[in-house]
């Protein structure tokens, strides 16, 4: 910068100024200074629990980024590193490089190498083929190939896919239906985005499918709940049953059939339904939380907004979003009604307190925050003021946060979603992780 630069030195004279003000000023004067918080640079070693940290397979690096409602982690292991947006979702993307570990474990066995040489000689091998090169393959099929693929025909009819679906052929083939059972084994979810374990999940199938290879019981990640799939989601055993004993189509009419229970019209669900960054897991598992809050109100407003998801990050911000409703509903007070807040679902309960349930990692106090807690001020319930108001985070928060909340009288929940809460919610299912029955061959 050069002094005689006249503009220059008008342009760079606040900040300059604003800074050195900063330094000098007493730290209750810094703070009428600094309105906002930054988003801080958090510890994973002081934030995630030592199974998550760090495992023989994988290792999470230490800085963590806080910036917008998901932390930035960086994600290592023998496929490389990779960056997380998210604590559910890296908890889901470890529990996957465990499960292609055992997966490879597997695919090492003499049981795997002669099923591979026996379906390479099976009638389906034409129907593998046809998956990836359709045009020149599509005249050799045989005939008893062709009845096979014949029966899934009207599974291919009027039903638009998600982004995490087998194409038409796998599931012709009878791949989707092995690929289930395997992931069901192993505690993923058989629609995972990971295309790493896709193509793992797929390798095995299809040796169990078309090489009669019985997949053993042993084939079990240890760590993880019935629904680690579902990123951060605990469910049932049931749910997880379900997801392997029912097909896409078969799921997706179940959840139409429980939508329309909650007197949700066609036109509200259609839209959720074909919204293709919703796994079929996702939307079975969002449509299963919304049926949990019987007799709430306003379900069908949570329905129209989830619709709106436009990425995977979204589909699962819904999701949690309900997890969170559900909690509450169930641990602290029973809600009566759902809310739209610009595109936010919130509730409130039978004594007209607002609600706020927010799927957010770490909260600090920003520019964007503060106007969201401005505008809940004025948010009216059932027409007019709420008579409090409730945020339950699923995160944690900076003692900013806390402060100005309280300053405004509004009540606060912080780390819904914390390691040990879950760890409680689960404990009972995590000692079934070890049963089970061998899978047998699929057909």
């Amino acid at each position: 910068m050069r002094i005689n630069d006249h503009m220059t030195i008008s342009r760079y004279l606040p900040v300059l100024t604003l800074a050195l003000t900063t330094i000098s000023l007493p730290c209750a004067a810094q703070d009428a200074v600094m309105l906002f918080e930054q988003p801080p640079v958090l510890k994973a070693s002081e934030i995630l629990e030592p199974a998550v940290l760090r495992s023989p397979l994988h290792h999470v690096s230490e800085e963590v980024t806080t910036v917008g409602y998901a932390n930035g982690y960086v994600l290592n292991s023998q496929h490389g590193a990779r960056r997380v947006s998210g604590t559910a979702v890296l908890r889901r993307e470890i529990h996957e490089i465990k499960a292609i570990a055992e997966i490879e474990k597997l695919k090492s066995t003499k049981e795997f190498t002669e099923a591979l040489a026996k379906a390479a000689k099976s009638p389906l091998a034409a129907a593998k083929n046809l998956i990836a090169d359709p045009i020149d393959t599509i005249a050799n099929i045989p005939r008893g190939a062709l009845r096979i693929l014949d029966r899934a025909r009207e599974g291919m009819r009027g039903k638009k896919k998600s982004e995490y679906e087998d194409g038409s052929l796998k599931s012709m083939v009878g791949f989707s239906k092995a690929k289930r059972q395997l992931a069901y084994r192993l505690k993923v979810d058989p629609y995972s985005s990971n295309p790493a374990l896709q193509k793992e999940l797929d390798n095995v199938a299809w040796a169990n499918f078309a090489g009669d290879m019985v997949v053993s019981a042993g084939l079990i990640v240890a760590s993880g709940g019935a629904a680690t799939a579902i990123s951060g989601l605990r469910a049932t055993d049931d749910f997880a049953q379900m997801i392997r004993d029912s097909n896409p189509t078969d799921l997706q009419i179940a959840n139409r059939k429980r939508l329309e229970g909650m007197q949700i019209d066609k036109a509200g669900y259609k839209m959720f339904l074909d919204n293709r960054w919703y796994s079929p897991t996702s939307e079975t598992a969002l449509v299963a939380l919304l049926h949990e809050l019987g007799g709430v109100a306003g379900r069908d407003i949570f329905v129209k907004a989830a619709a709106s998801a436009e990425s995977e990050a979204g589909a699962l911000y819904y999701l949690q979003t309900a997890r969170l409703m559900v909690r509450y509903h169930k641990g602290v007070a029973k809600l009566e009604g759902i809310a739209n807040f610009f595109g936010m679902p919130v509730c409130y309960d039978g004594t007209s307190t607002l609600v706020v349930p927010l799927y957010w990692d770490y909260c600090a106090w920003t520019e964007r925050g503060a106007g969201m807690v401005d505008e809940l001020l004025d948010f009216p319930v059932r027409g007019k003021p709420a008579t409090s108001i409730h945020i339950y985070l699923s995160g944690g928060a900076t003692a900013r946060v806390r402060k100005e909340l309280a300053a405004r009288e509004i009540s606060f929940t912080e780390k819904v979603f914390a390691f040990s809460a879950v760890r409680r919610e689960g404990a009972a299912r995590e000692q079934e992780a070890g049963s089970g029955h061998p899978i047998p061959k699929t057909r």
